[in-house]
């Protein structure tokens, strides 16, 4: 997000020798933050969401735009996370839930590999 009006703080934003914009990983934290963009990915997501639906939740709730890449992430959740180690309902996120219970899996098979070892 650009600063408008302010032209000293965009120019610094534009490498004239290489005649591109510079690279966000660049910046600082508080640089970043002091150009106004969030610090956190769903947050951003957000705000780019409610920029195209004319800055309106109620419009960005009602989205209907299911192939677009942030439609899963509009509403600052992200659905491709578990839950929590504990969840059971597989269908919120697979890959996640499968990942989570291969790990619990591993830990109860060293677990008992170590009760019988030392037995």
């Amino acid at each position: 997000m650009m600063l408008s009006g302010d032209t000293k703080a965009n120019s610094n934003l534009f490498d004239r020798h290489e005649n591109r914009a510079l690279e966000p990983r660049f910046f600082s934290f508080h640089e970043l933050a002091g150009l106004g963009h969030p610090n956190d990915p769903l947050s951003a997501i957000r705000s780019k969401c409610l920029e195209c639906c004319g800055g309106s939740p109620g419009e960005v709730r009602k989205c209907g735009i299911y192939k677009c890449a942030l439609w899963p992430m509009r509403m600052k959740y992200n659905p491709f996370h578990a839950k929590s180690k504990h969840s059971q309902n597989k269908e919120i996120a697979p890959a996640a839930y499968k990942q989570t219970e291969a790990v619990e899996i591993s830990k109860q098979k060293e677990i008992s590999a170590n009760v019988y070892t030392k037995s």
